[in-house]
């Protein structure tokens, strides 16, 4: 969850699942969204850069991280 925004959930997806990836959702898990354009298909674990809430971590399958917006 984005700390400054308790209504955004972020969800990590692997192989396997429908849909891998990172997505997002607005609205406590109402409606979800993928990031598009990211790359990698595994997500593993997000955080958020405490300096910058609007920067994410993101932790992929294959032992990467990925820094990027919080939202697209």
């Amino acid at each position: 969850m984005n700390p400054k925004r308790p209504d955004w959930v972020y969800l990590c997806l692997t192989e396997g699942a429908p849909g891998p990836g990172l997505w997002l959702s607005k609205d406590m898990g109402d409606t979800w969204e993928p990031f598009r354009g990211l790359p990698f298909r595994n997500a593993m674990r997000v955080t958020f850069d405490p300096e910058d809430d609007s920067i994410i971590y993101v932790s992929t399958f294959g032992g990467s991280v990925w820094m990027g917006p919080a939202a697209e």
